[in-house]
This record gives structure tokens, C-alpha cells and sequence, in this order.
């Protein structure tokens, strides 16, 4: 038929559709947001290499939106995502830095959270603190590490608490070993976006 031989030729000639022009008759575009704080942030730099990787797995694209650049940059994040008609969107921009997130999922209900914005009928993945302390002494302790610091930003933090938890905990599993040295921030205090703006107060045991 007519159509078997276009595509025959199609698939000789490596012919790709062209997403502009699918999505003027309404098809999906394939190409996913990703609302990050600062991509240059290791852990952040993590996030995005494995999400990008999970949607070039299934034929899809990200476009990513740095938010904490400028005052008003996550909003207009989102209004250049949906401008170019992004199927869904990855926020992992943590509830420290401000984002009018409500506004967010009404324009784009297909927004996934990286923890709980705080918004009605949100979709969300959460972190096990506690665990995740646990993990990170145990990894240090089983590289030969003696003597485990722990710095956070803010103690009043309901997660901080939890983590730090998780550490003494895994430490207290170990045996005999020396305290945890904790390095604090002020409470109430949001995390630096550069280096030179660390403050933190060490906390060591005697």
C-alpha cells in the first residue's frame, strides 16, 4: 500500500517527525520540565543526570529551569516550560526557596514534587531521613572513616532532626566509637546558594 511504501522509505531515509509540528495536531510533545534550584549543586547535578536519563530511556527530552538565580525566575521558569508545551514537570526545588508552587500544579497538573509542597492533592516523593543519615555514617565507617562530622544549616529543621538521628543511631550500632561532631547553622536560617555564604558554628564534643 501507499502507506507501507512511505514508511519503508521513511525508515531508509532515518526520517524523524518533527515534534513542532506533531504537537500542532495536538500530539504529546515528548519533552519533559525540570525545575531545579541550581543545577551546578552536586546533589541537584545527581537528580538531573538520572531524570534526564529515565526520559531518554523512553524516547523523551528535559528542559531545565534553574529557579534561585534571580527574584521571579521560578515563575517565569514555568511560563517558558509550559510555552513549549511540556508534557509534565519534575519540581525538585526544595520548600527553602520560594516558587509559587500552587500556581504550578494548577497550570500543570502532571507536576511531580521532589517532598511535600505543601499544596492539596499534590503528587510527591519524600526522603526517609532518618535512613538516609544512617546510610551516609555507615558508607563513612565502612571506608575506614574514625571520627563522622555532620553539618546542617538549620537544627529547628524537622528533617535535619531526623537525619541526625539516623546518624547517631548508626553510629550507636558500631560500637565504641567517638561522637558525632556536629557543625549547625542558626536556626531558621536558609542554605547558601554559594559557598561564601556558609555560616556554620561547629558543635564538637569534647
Amino acid at each position: 500500500s501507499t502507506a507501507e511504501r512511505i514508511l519503508e522509505i521513511a525508515t531508509k531515509l532515518n526520517y524523524r517527525a518533527s515534534p513542532s509540528a506533531q504537537q500542532l495536531r495536538g500530539k504529546r510533545s515528548n519533552v519533559f520540565g525540570l525545575l531545579v534550584a541550581s543545577a551546578g549543586d552536586p546533589l541537584t547535578s545527581w537528580l538531573v543526570e538520572h531524570l534526564d536519563e529515565e526520559a531518554m530511556s523512553i524516547g523523551c527530552q528535559t528542559l531545565i529551569g534553574n529557579t534561585a538565580i534571580a527574584p521571579g525566575r521560578f515563575e517565569a521558569c514555568v511560563d517558558e516550560l509550559l510555552h513549549r508545551g511540556v508534557d509534565g514537570v519534575f519540581c525538585i526545588v526544595h520548600n527553602l526557596f520560594k516558587g509559587d508552587r500552587k500556581s504550578l500544579l494548577e497550570r500543570c497538573p502532571n507536576t511531580v514534587f521532589y517532598c511535600g509542597p505543601g499544596v492539596k492533592n499534590a503528587t510527591y516523593v519524600s526522603v526517609d531521613q532518618a535512613e538516609a543519615g544512617r546510610l551516609a555514617v555507615d558508607h563513612l565507617l565502612d571506608v575506614g572513616r574514625k571520627r563522622i562530622g555532620f553539618a546542617i544549616y538549620d537544627p529547628a529543621s524537622k528533617e535535619h532532626e531526623q537525619r541526625l538521628s539516623g546518624a547517631r543511631l548508626a553510629l550507636g550500632e558500631r560500637g565504641d566509637l567517638e561522637p558525632l561532631a556536629v557543625f549547625e547553622g542558626e536556626a531558621g536560617c536558609s542554605p547558601p546558594i554559594r559557598p561564601e555564604e556558609r555560616t556554620l558554628q561547629g558543635a564538637t564534643p569534647d
